[in-house]
């Protein structure tokens, strides 16, 4: 087949929730293993002028574009500058005769290259409002439709997300394909306990990693929590990594004084990733109950940490945690409890399920995840 053109939302990379990590770690993955084809990567144009994107410079077949215009400190220009941001999104590709552009991330959608290729994450916010932010909810309510029909092609991150598109819109079956995420290379089995417990003043503990927002159901697992047995508490903490929205953060708070569990569970804020992968290492088990889920890359993390999980049984989830997961029903607070204390002192059970953490976490990979995208991008060409 001859070369392609591939352009990307470059600015997607930026981004520092999922979206942004799928965007960054997708287009390295795509470009360290494609030297055929050619790419030009849309970027801001104050990243472009100061000379901040060198990563793939010296790639010949690789080229940035000073394509759009930030809104940040300026919001209240921001009608205008999406408006310049369009039109100079419509000038680049015509200028580089894009043959696919992949908007990694839908909220840069737009318009004008030959074939279009969008990610879809996620429909969290078509079923609940409140699980998403309120701009991420309006968004998908008043444009997901528009970028389906303008897509040559789909990708979805999950057989689950797959199906719930498919549900709402039945015309994207034809031209949607599964494609998995994978996990970053800074994630694998590294356990250092006498970091964390001088860093972090744990010994034993149960870990959760992620935003702190209602649809990753914090509340539930607090509460579950509390229902373990005091022994257990006192051997095994609970502790929490991840950023809050809103006033999120004081509803947990609220939850942990009202079962009184100060002591027990340590909530660690934002960190690094190389201290997350060392909490993942030493964790007894992860626990991620979400109620939705496109993905559940924290799932693919701990995994890929060699220990165990205990996740909803909802949406993705199952798909991501296989054979080295324990499913329960997020809303069930004595079944959450129960599998929490089944994990901590069943040895043998625990055994089991460890023995199948990397087994399952390398079914996903990043380069894998690249060659099924360039796959796409041959196919949406080929159907003229």
């Amino acid at each position: 087949m001859q070369a392609m053109k591939i352009g990307f939302d470059y600015i997607a990379t930026v981004s520092k929730g999922g979206n942004g990590v799928y965007s960054r770690n997708l287009i390295e993955a795509v470009l360290n293993s494609d030297r055929q084809n050619e790419y030009c990567l849309y970027a801001y144009a104050h990243d472009f002028f100061l000379g901040r994107l060198k990563k793939h410079k010296q790639q010949k077949n690789v080229c940035y574009r000073p394509v759009y215009l930030s809104t940040m400190g300026i919001r209240f220009l921001a009608p205008m500058i999406r408006f310049i941001n369009l039109a100079s999104f419509k000038f680049w590709v015509r200028f580089d005769r894009i043959d696919v552009f992949h908007f990694t991330n839908p909220a840069y959608f737009a318009t004008g290259a030959r074939k279009n290729i969008v990610t879809i994450h996620d429909l969290s916010g078509l079923h609940d409002s409140s699980w998403t932010k309120k701009e991420s909810a309006e968004f998908l309510k008043k444009s997901v439709k528009k970028i389906i029909n303008s897509s040559a092609g789909i990708i979805a991150v999950s057989n689950y997300t797959k199906l719930d598109l498919v549900k709402i819109f039945p015309s994207s079956e034809c031209k949607t394909s599964v494609v998995y995420e994978g996990c970053a290379k800074n994630f694998y089995v590294d356990a250092d306990r006498h970091y964390i417990e001088e860093k972090f003043k744990l010994k034993d503990y149960v870990l959760y990693v992620g935003q702190l927002q209602p649809r990753k159901n914090i509340i539930n697992m607090l509460t579950a929590y509390a229902k373990v047995s005091l022994c257990l508490k006192q051997k095994y903490n609970l502790a929490i990594v991840g950023g809050a929205r809103g006033h999120y953060l004081e509803k947990i708070n609220q939850t942990i004084d009202f079962h009184k569990l100060s002591p027990y569970v340590k909530v660690l804020g934002r960190l690094p990733d190389d201290d997350i992968r060392k909490l993942y290492s030493s964790a007894r088990a992860f626990i991620f109950l979400s109620f939705f889920e496109g993905f559940g890359l924290p799932v693919l993390e701990s995994l890929k940490c060699g220990t165990p999980v205990i996740v909803s049984n909802r949406s993705s989830l199952p798909e991501v945690a296989g054979s080295a997961g324990v499913l329960v029903d997020p809303e069930s607070i004595d079944g959450i409890a129960k599998v929490i204390d089944k994990i901590i002192t069943d040895d043998n059970f625990y055994s089991i399920l460890k023995s199948r953490c990397l087994i399952q976490a390398n079914k996903f990979s990043w380069e894998k995840a690249a060659k099924e995208t360039l796959a796409k991008y041959e196919e949406v060409l080929m159907c003229g």
